[in-house]
């Protein structure tokens, strides 16, 4: 017997949570990932924590990258940067590109 013929209603959908703030994740990782092997362990847990949501930003942007490969035929305007803020800001931040890689 399903959900829907004994009366009851069907379980609320899931609902993905909300992206982590990126201008936080840069701050955090940028102050905490300058001294990583001497952070404390919840110091450790907040960078992890940034560094991940920092990945996510990452994704969205690289989907919004191929997205735009695929649709365009020529690049004589460059790329959609505007569209891409986690790419840009490693592109244009050197201490958040050699914290990103340490």
């Amino acid at each position: 017997m399903d959900a829907s013929s004994d009366g009851k209603p069907p379980p609320p959908k899931a609902t993905p949570p909300p992206s982590p703030n990126l201008d936080a994740c840069i701050k955090s990782i940028i102050s905490l990932g300058r001294n990583a092997a001497a952070l404390s362990t919840k110091n450790q847990a907040t960078l992890i924590n940034a560094m991940v949501g920092y990945c996510i930003h990452l994704s969205r942007d690289q989907d919004a990258l191929a997205t735009f490969l695929r649709s365009s035929k020529e690049f004589s305007s460059g790329l959609p940067f505007s569209e891409m803020p986690a790419i840009r800001e490693l592109v244009t931040d050197p201490s958040l590109f050699q914290c990103v890689l340490s």
